[in-house]
């Protein structure tokens, strides 16, 4: 399971007086991928660039852990009226456009 599919699947704690985010999860296998230095050092990096500042990361098991319901951001739909892609899509012989 790539690293974002194991961290989708905690239940985030934010202790904000210790600064530290700790991940429940349910299954010992994903706790063991999101503990790892590498995972949790990405993860900080990723904060860091993106919030200015990251905390102290702990992964905890909880078999009674429930990950909150995140939806995977959608690409930027492309404008209908570019020209461009008008000319494609019928060159093609019609269709849509699907982003790989």
């Amino acid at each position: 399971m790539p690293l974002h599919g194991v961290f989708k699947q905690a239940q985030p704690v934010f202790d904000a007086a210790a600064n530290t985010l700790i991940l429940k999860f349910k299954y010992a296998l994903h706790r063991r991928k999101a503990d790892d230095n590498k995972a949790k050092k990405l993860l900080a990096g990723v904060m860091l660039a993106q919030l200015g500042g990251a905390p102290i990361i702990q992964a905890e098991l909880d078999t009674t852990a429930v990950a909150p319901d995140v939806q995977d951001a959608a690409e930027p739909a492309l404008p209908s009226d570019d020209e461009t892609i008008s000319t494609v899509i019928d060159l093609m012989g019609g269709g849509e456009v699907v982003h790989a």
